[in-house]
């Protein structure tokens, strides 16, 4: 059909200008090729637009190596006069200011890192130290849950849910 109609004049609404609608298994299959040419085409700019984006990221991550290469030497020439003059010391760190900015040391530390289910475990006997939240089981609560007039009711009492609502998922049709 003229590969159907030059697809209706460069994509064109098909059914109200020309009453083209997909009736047959060769119109069908047509329309399954057109969708997976355009597919192919997207996925083709994709895969270079993502050779541009690893390319400039290689770039990005050039440039910093090189700015670390130049500016290395310095920084450590200045942390070893950071040490000679009289700097401003507190707990945690040492600052010097300078008309072009503040040269600063943070001290070296530790920290407690925890890992809450097996400290939750080791606590369960010291109450004091836990903390209980509450949670909507939820998974089993939506299910006495229905919408009515755009309100969430509970099922098995009528009452009105706060907290609730509903949200419209809109129908998909995809080929594969």
């Amino acid at each position: 059909m003229d590969e159907y109609l030059e697809y209706l004049d460069e994509y064109g609404n098909e059914n109200e200008e020309h009453g083209f609608v997909i009736d047959t298994p060769q119109k069908a299959n047509w329309a399954l090729r057109k969708i997976k040419e355009a597919r192919q085409r997207r996925d083709l700019f994709n895969s270079a637009a993502q050779n541009e984006i690893e390319e400039l990221q290689n770039k990005i991550e050039e440039s910093g190596r090189r700015c670390d290469s130049e500016t290395g030497f310095l920084m450590s020439a200045l942390a070893v006069y950071l040490e000679t003059v009289p700097a401003k010391e507190s707990k945690t760190q040492k600052t010097f200011i300078l008309p072009e900015g503040k040269l600063k040391k943070k001290f070296a530390s530790r920290v407690f890192k925890a890992d809450e289910e097996k400290l939750a475990e080791f606590l369960a006997n010291d109450e004091e130290y836990i903390k209980v939240v509450k949670k909507p089981i939820w998974g089993e609560f939506k299910k006495l849950l229905k919408e009515v007039n755009g309100n969430v009711i509970r099922t098995d009492t009528g009452e009105l849910v706060e907290g609730v609502t509903v949200e419209e998922i809109k129908e998909v049709f995809d080929i594969e």
